[in-house]
């Protein structure tokens, strides 16, 4: 009998152990899905010259509402416009733009369901500015569509550098 109360001892744990893992995976795949990281990639305007720089969305799965500042250098940028980028269908897009900061917020009813552009930024360059800007992402707070939860977030900045003008020859 020793032998069959073993045997049942090493079931009971070995279902303990494959429910234990099962869990595991099931919640990495949740802590996953509530994981989001924004990038803005670098770039190059020409002066008085206007760009459509996107906001990068990674792990955006179930992303439903948005709210940041994106910080520049108003010396040397403008930001002009902020509208929904293709993988953020059905939302209601809102930007603020004073000294150096841009504050955005979006909801809408359909949750990302990809990876890819988020927003599409328009961004001019002033004319006669010789510096470029920093593009940096701030206080960016997100919500999933299930329930409302608080995603985590992190972010990466892109740099807008000046384009050189072309050299003229007389």
């Amino acid at each position: 009998m020793p032998f069959v109360g073993a045997l049942a001892s090493c079931a009971a744990s070995f279902r303990w152990r494959r429910t234990a893992l099962v869990l595991f995976a099931a919640l990495s795949c949740i802590a996953r899905a509530e994981a989001l990281d924004i990038s803005v990639p670098d770039s190059e305007v020409g002066s008085g010259k206007t760009i459509t720089i996107p906001v990068r969305a990674t792990d955006a799965r179930g992303l439903s509402a948005l709210q940041m500042d994106v910080a520049f250098d108003g010396k040397a940028i403008e930001l002009q416009g902020v509208s929904a980028g293709p993988i953020l269908t059905n939302a209601l897009v809102d930007f603020k733009v004073s000294d150096g900061t841009c504050v955005i917020a979006f909801a809408t009813t359909q949750a990302v369901t990809a990876d890819g552009d988020l927003l599409l930024l328009k961004i001019g360059r002033r004319a006669g500015s010789t510096q470029g800007s920093a593009l940096t992402p701030q206080n960016v707070r997100a919500w999933s569509g299930d329930g409302g939860q608080p995603m985590k977030v992190s972010v990466r900045p892109g740099n807008i550098a000046p384009l050189a003008s072309a050299p003229s020859f007389d």
